[in-house]
């Protein structure tokens, strides 16, 4: 592979036509996309063998990260593709399939990419614990077939589509909301400034929307303004002063 790679790079793309130009790229990227199924075996190989603080970490993310050089997020993303994507090994040593079997072989044939994969696995964590097994199992070889016929864009709008047909009722447990719901801040940037990010629950959300009702409307709590309103309407002068976007004023 790596002197396939070496060879291509030292060749001379000119003569190329724009048809063979996509013929070109619509090649590597297959194989680039096999190539992500054997990551998968490896890590799990990998995993089988030896533990992570054998080899320097504190976890596999720390040992990926620090070994391929990529940061922990995206090492994070590869070990747990990995252990929902790659084989399995029982207690008794028999060999399982991948808990995603259709999207595992998809994607060993190169036809679905890492952004189909994200989607698939974005609905499993989204379908509620009470779906029984079965329907699991049509979900999952209904959304590898779409993936391997469709874009990420027509992907998720099936899985969407399915996700209602699946649970129509939308009848989510407190203990599926509690599995989902979190906040995370994110490292400090050089400005002071930090990311926020998260998927907020019902309860939050209503205390949100009722804080950001009383306190964040144009002209409200203005930090610009020489006597800030904070409490009762403010005045049309200070409305029409604020200067400041919906995300600015919720701040």
């Amino acid at each position: 592979i790596e002197d396939g790679y070496a060879m291509l790079a030292a060749e001379s793309l000119d003569v190329l036509s724009a048809p063979q130009v996509l013929t070109a790229k619509d090649r590597l990227e297959r194989v680039g996309r096999r190539g992500a199924a054997v990551d998968h075996r490896l890590t799990q190989q990998l995993a089988s063998q030896t533990s992570p603080a054998e080899l320097g970490g504190k976890s596999w993310t720390d040992v990926l990260s620090h070994r391929l050089r990529i940061g922990r997020g995206e090492a994070r993303r590869r070990v747990d593709e990995a252990a929902e994507l790659g084989p399995r090994v029982a207690m008794t040593g028999e060999v399982l399939e991948p808990l995603l079997p259709n999207v595992a072989a998809a994607q060993a044939d190169g036809l679905i990419g890492a952004e189909h994969v994200r989607i698939i696995r974005r609905f499993f964590a989204d379908l509620p614990d009470g779906v029984d097994v079965e329907t699991r199992q049509k979900c999952e070889a209904t959304l590898a077939r779409v993936a391997s016929e469709q874009t990420p864009d027509a992907l998720r709008k099936a899985a969407d589509r399915l996700m209602a047909l699946v649970h129509p009722d939308g009848d989510f447990s407190d203990i599926d909301r509690g599995r989902r719901r979190g906040v995370t801040l994110g490292k400090q940037q050089a400005d002071g400034m930090s990311t926020v990010s998260g998927l907020a629950d019902p309860e939050l959300r209503a205390t949100l929307e009722a804080i950001f009702t009383k306190w964040a409307g144009p002209g409200m709590c203005d930090p610009e303004d020489e006597k800030p309103c904070a409490e009762g309407a403010p005045s049309q002068d200070q409305i029409q002063n604020d200067q400041r976007l919906p995300a600015q004023r919720n701040h």
